[in-house]
């Protein structure tokens, strides 16, 4: 299953727990770092070096609210909202994500 995920990404230039991150923020609408670290099983100081990473090449940006600005929301930028995966693949991650 990995393999085959990792076919279907590394052509988009992402890794799988890349591709989760993004995936859960697009459609699980983890727009926090403390959601995602919620959904995936990676603590959060993981997730927001990830996210660095993924900010860098311009796949997610971080927006502090006006109203709060102890928030800081993540957002997919359009190079980010990648191609959808086939759901095989999709519930494949999950289960190696121990996202069940």
């Amino acid at each position: 299953m990995r393999k085959g995920l990792e076919g279907e990404l590394v052509p988009m230039g992402v890794r799988p727990r890349q591709w989760g991150i993004l995936e859960a923020t697009f459609s699980c609408n983890a727009d926090t770092l403390t959601a995602l670290a919620r959904i995936i099983p990676v603590d959060a100081a993981a997730i927001s070096r990830q996210l660095d990473k993924r900010q860098q090449r311009r796949l997610v940006r971080r927006r502090r609210l006006r109203s709060d600005h102890r928030m800081v929301r993540i957002e997919l930028t359009a190079p980010g909202l990648l191609p959808p995966l086939p759901q095989l693949l999709v519930d494949g991650f999950r289960l190696y994500a121990g996202g069940g």
